[in-house]
């Protein structure tokens, strides 16, 4: 049978199930769920439901791969999942987006409508024939946007959902799952995730919710899962609310090593960072669990990460000085410089300005030779509720217009100050490798190596920013015909070289020549002529992602 692969495989071992339950886990998620659909993971109902003859026929084209025996492979590995899990003691939980309208592909105007009755009755009939296939899955986990989900506009083309807000039509389509899925699996609960929603949209839905077999999933923010940024003002509300209304909540976040946001460094460590996530989250009143946002690998021992959510789980009233103790005992002699590595690097993930925009998540896919041109800070904006309303309060760019020099200066300065700490972290973890056991120093030789590449990316941004302010300055100093004063010219210099030394060190780290010749033009004409050289460099560049779309600064 074809196994599953993504970028950092994890495979399914009853051993690894086991591990989970050993942590203090005690419900696995038997799909990925992940629109890239890696391995043709399934990602909704129509994957691997065999749809009944008194079922209305689908009139999106699903974005599975088709074919009878990719559809059996599918059926199969679920099968072979809820197998393992439940010879391992853990609860399932299936995951799918609804109504499926491939994601945003019709736009506001998609064909499966929720004021349509005849949608209702299919999903009443998919989630029977899910159930009597699939009898060992207990828990459904449901997003109404992304996941292939998407919803009519209220503002739209629909002639059903025009004009009639979404805290009127979506209640129905949610109680038809809750109460299909509460008579399917009476002991099981569904899960719905107001993923995409606005915070107003939410709370004014929850009051029309029945809480009979149904439950919040929600983001650690009303963003995306980030590590720095959790129980905001809209995830305290919210789960305030639910409490109100009878519904628990699950908090989903990052509880492990891996994560989008630093993909694909797989063995950075900053567990300071999750046990204080963790206190946050616990003291939210309403929250009745946790559940990991991106995937684990429970086998990997040395993830401190995953090991500080296990001790949360177990001793939650300790303090982020105790955990820390606690945790890096093993390490013997070296446990006090393991102890303030994991510090400073959980303060440099803390310092780092992942609020700045989706597009700084990631990081590891950016590039230390940024463009020359001026610094831009690339914005996301997608077409939901939340990212065109709520979401701002988390993103600082939302919308494509110029970056202030205020909002520049901010970004490059937090940039430089993680960069700052992630250094003094692997000082602190070059001092632990000499005292360490060969097993402990090559994991503290994964993990320097990964928060180096860290480093190295947040020192781009960081010169590049301030590179561009100092363009911004030298420009107006000329444009009011003042002359440059030497300690500019001097601190543009020290950046462009610094810049170079660090792309080169990042070449090195790969095993490749450098290639990037800008930064030593520049430099020549910066000696040459100081003015000339903000007329040429550091000036507006065209928006064509030169860089790749996870390089922020670069146009």
């Amino acid at each position: 049978m074809q196994r599953y692969h993504a970028r950092v495989p994890a495979p399914w071992t009853l051993a690894s199930l086991a591990r989970l339950r050993e942590l203090g886990f005690t419900q696995v998620q038997l799909n990925l769920a992940w629109g890239s659909r890696p391995d043709d993971e399934t990602l909704n109902l129509e994957d691997v439901v065999v749809p009944p003859s008194d079922c209305s026929p689908q009139p999106a084209t699903l974005n599975c791969q088709p074919g009878p025996e990719a559809f059996a492979h599918r059926r199969a590995l679920l099968h072979e999942r809820i197998a393992m899990a439940r010879a391992a003691g853990l609860r399932t939980l299936f995951h799918f987006g609804a109504p499926y309208n491939r994601h945003q592909y019709y736009g506001d105007t998609p064909p499966n409508c929720i004021l349509d009755p005849e949608l209702h009755r299919r999903y009443e009939r998919l989630l029977a024939s899910f159930i009597q296939d699939f009898p060992g899955v207990d828990d459904i986990l449901v997003y109404t946007y992304d996941q292939d989900a998407w919803l009519c506009g209220e503002f739209g083309g629909c002639s059903r959902c025009n004009g009639v807000p979404l805290h009127r039509r979506l209640p129905a389509f949610i109680e038809t799952l809750r109460s299909t899925w509460r008579r399917l699996r009476p002991d099981g609960r569904i899960w719905w995730e107001p993923w995409e929603l606005s915070a107003g949209q939410i709370h004014a839905i929850l009051p029309h919710l029945s809480p009979d077999g149904l439950g919040l999933a929600l983001h650690g923010n009303i963003a995306e899962c980030m590590a720095a940024v959790v129980a905001d003002p809209w995830l305290v509300n919210t789960c305030r609310q639910a409490a109100d209304c009878g519904l628990p909540v699950w908090v989903e976040w990052f509880l492990g090593g891996l994560s989008e946001e630093v993909e694909p460094f797989a063995n950075l460590a900053h567990p300071l960072t999750i046990w204080r996530g963790l206190q946050r989250i616990a003291a939210v009143p309403g929250v009745s669990g946790l559940k990991e946002y991106f995937g684990l690998l429970p086998e990997r021992i040395d993830d401190a990460n995953l090991a500080a959510t296990a001790l949360f789980l177990r001793e939650p009233e300790l303090t982020g000085t105790e955990a820390l103790a606690r945790l890096s005992a093993d390490y013997g002699k070296a446990a006090q410089d393991v102890a303030q590595a994991w510090r400073l690097a959980s303060e440099a993930m803390e310092r780092h300005p992942w609020d700045c925009s989706w597009l700084g998540r990631e990081i590891g896919r950016s590039r230390t030779d940024h463009a020359l041109s001026a610094a831009i800070l690339r914005p996301m904006l997608c077409p939901t509720p939340s990212w065109q309303s709520s979401r701002g309060t988390v993103f600082l760019r939302t919308e494509d217009t110029p970056a202030h020099p205020w909002l520049i200066e901010d970004v490059g300065l937090r940039a430089e100050q993680a960069a700052a700490l992630g250094r003094q972290a692997i000082a602190a973890i070059d001092r632990a490798v000499s005292l360490a056991n060969p097993p402990q120093r090559a994991s503290l030789a994964a993990w320097r190596k990964d928060l180096a590449g860290f480093v190295r990316r947040s020192t781009a941004y960081a010169c590049h920013l301030r590179l561009t302010a100092i363009a911004l300055a030298a420009r107006r100093r000329l444009g009011d015909g003042g002359t440059l004063p030497e300690t500019l010219i001097a601190e543009t210099r020290t950046m462009l070289e610094t810049t170079r030394a660090n792309h080169q060190e990042e070449c090195q780290a790969m095993g490749k020549p450098s290639t990037w010749t800008e930064p030593d033009a520049a430099i020549v004409d910066l000696e040459r002529n100081p003015t000339s050289f903000f007329q040429r460099w550091l000036l507006p560049g065209k928006p064509e992602c030169s860089r790749g779309p996870f390089s922020l600064t670069s146009a």
